[in-house]
């Protein structure tokens, strides 16, 4: 019933997601000897992810988006097109330089 999936969403977002988000960073903290090494591996890979994957995410969903609104004109049409970065060729070559980056220091840390 409509009811008891409301409940249970309130549930899984109210008590069940805080504790996960809570406990499992605790456990790995507890295991992991290293702690250097698990500051690394996450700052590399959370570094990559904010410096490149999302702007680039960003960037293809505001093209769908302007896209979705039809023939645009005037100063918008000229900022649109202005630049070589307007292509979507730079949108795979940054997102490619991100994979090589996480495969780089992947190896590194293995």
């Amino acid at each position: 019933s409509p009811e008891s999936k409301s409940r249970w969403l309130k549930f899984v977002e109210k008590v069940a997601m805080p504790l996960i988000v809570l406990f499992v960073p605790i456990l790995i903290a507890f295991f992991t000897q290293d702690v250097e090494m698990l500051v690394s591996i996450t700052g590399s890979y959370g570094g990559c992810a904010i410096e490149f994957i999302i702007p680039t995410l960003l960037v293809v969903a505001a093209r769908k988006r302007i896209a979705n609104y039809g023939p645009v004109s005037g100063m918008l049409q000229s900022k649109l097109r202005m630049g070589i970065l307007s292509s979507n060729f730079f949108v795979y070559l940054i997102l490619g330089w991100s994979a090589v980056c996480l495969v780089l220091v992947t190896i590194n840390h293995l």
